[in-house]
């Protein structure tokens, strides 16, 4: 992130200034993200179009936190097949279901370790766009900005947008490391956004795979 915010510079100087809030609100909507906006874009300079995107860890890691949950699960299982048919032999369909609600409930434990990791190591955005430029903003957990970096829309880095089940995976092809968003699609509100900024990127010259 050290290294695209200083390309971020040099760019925003080209752009005429460097756009950076410092914080957002927990809330996110359109009032927020202007109001974070309002004081670090220059005069006729407005916030178009915003989505919320995140990063994951890498799979390789999210697998091997997966370890743990796997193993968890082999040592529950005679003890789970011996509650379900328990509460089978008692309550008959009814116990089947308090016994799939037990089943979940003791697969939970198994699960924490991947669901800290993902949740420690998942990067947090939120992509701008203005009538000038894009800007990609990270934040932390609290929302407290911790990076940025932007690209001048007649300037535009080689940007891939590919489609998949839930969500719209855009990488900047920046001259560094690649910058990789992706757009969760099941929030009806952040679909909505997320899908307005797509066509709005699509039209300045984007890829859509």
């Amino acid at each position: 992130m050290e290294e695209h915010q200083e390309r971020s510079t040099r760019n925003g100087e080209a752009s005429g200034r460097s756009a950076r809030p410092t914080q957002f609100e927990r809330q996110l909507n359109d009032e927020n993200v202007a109001a974070a906006f309002r004081d670090c874009l220059p005069s006729g300079e407005g916030v178009a179009h915003w989505a919320f995107g995140v990063r994951n860890p890498p799979t390789g890691s999210i697998l091997l936190f997966a370890i743990p949950a796997i193993i968890w699960f082999i040592l529950i299982v005679p003890f789970v097949f011996e509650i379900m048919t328990a509460m089978i032999g008692k309550l008959g369909i009814i116990g089947g279901g308090v016994g799939s609600l037990i089943m979940g409930l003791m697969m939970v434990p198994g699960l924490i370790p991947m669901i800290a990791w993902v949740t420690v190591k998942q990067k947090r955005f939120i992509a701008v766009l203005t009538n000038q430029r894009l800007i990609i903003v990270q934040v932390n957990r609290q929302k407290r900005v911790i990076g940025s970096m932007d690209y001048s829309l007649d300037r535009l880095p080689p940007i891939n947008l590919s489609k998949g089940m839930g969500a719209v995976q855009m990488t900047i092809e920046d001259s560094g490391t690649p910058v990789i968003v992706k757009f969760p699609l099941k929030d009806a509100i952040y679909r909505e956004r997320s899908n307005s900024l797509i066509e709005r990127l699509a039209r300045a010259g984007a890829k859509v795979v």
